[in-house]
C-alpha cells in the first residue's frame, strides 16, 4: 500500500489499495482517523471462497433438500416465502453474485418468482463489508434499524413480484 504525504504534511493521500481504488483520497496522519480508510478498503482475503461455499450451498440445496419441503414455504402462493428467503439470505451473507447461485437453486426446487428476486436483492445490500461502515462508525441501533428496513423492502417487492406474477397467470393465462 503506497502512502504519500501531501503538501501540507496534515495527512496522507491513499492510492493503490488493491481492487478498492481512492487516489485522491486525504486522511489524517494520527489520530481517531488515522489508518481508517486502510482498514474500511482492504480487500477481502474472505471473498475468494465465496463463490465456492455458496456453490456448496446451491449444490446441497439440490441434492439433499426434496422439493416437497422446500414448494410449501417459498412457493408462489405463499405471502410469508419472500420474508423467509430473504432473511435467510441476511444471515448467509452472499456476495459478489453468489446470490443468484442459490435463488436459481431455489426456483429449481419450486421457490416463486418473488422469492429468488428478494434473495437477489437483499444480500447485496446486507453484506459484512456495508455492515462494518456502521460497525466502524459504532452505531448498532443504526445497523439494525438498516438490516430490518433492507429486509423488509426486499421482501415487500418479492411480495409484488408474485402478486404481478399470480395476476399475469391467473387473469391473462
Amino acid at each position: 500500500m503506497s502512502r504519500a504525504n501531501t503538501e501540507s504534511n496534515r495527512g496522507i493521500s491513499i492510492s493503490g489499495l488493491g481492487r478498492w481504488h481512492c487516489s485522491t483520497t486525504s486522511v489524517p496522519a494520527s489520530g481517531p482517523g488515522a489508518g481508517f480508510l486502510e482498514k474500511l478498503y482492504r480487500p477481502n482475503r474472505r471473498s475468494r471462497r465465496s463463490p465456492l461455499v455458496a456453490f456448496s450451498l446451491a449444490s446441497a440445496l439440490l441434492i439433499f433438500v426434496p422439493t416437497y419441503s422446500v414448494r410449501p414455504w417459498l412457493r408462489e402462493g405463499s405471502r410469508w416465502g419472500p420474508y423467509l428467503a430473504s432473511l435467510l439470505a441476511i444471515l448467509s451473507q452472499l456476495s459478489g453474485g453468489t446470490e443468484v447461485i442459490i435463488a436459481s437453486a431455489l426456483l429449481v426446487k419450486g421457490a416463486s418468482l418473488g422469492t429468488a428476486l428478494s434473495v437477489m436483492l437483499v444480500a447485496p445490500i446486507s453484506t459484512i463489508a456495508t455492515l462494518r461502515h456502521f460497525q466502524l462508525a459504532g452505531k448498532g441501533k443504526a445497523m439494525t434499524l438498516y438490516l430490518a428496513a433492507a429486509w423488509f423492502v426486499a421482501a415487500s417487492l418479492g411480495v409484488a413480484a408474485n402478486s404481478i406474477q399470480r395476476f399475469f397467470t391467473v387473469y391473462l393465462g
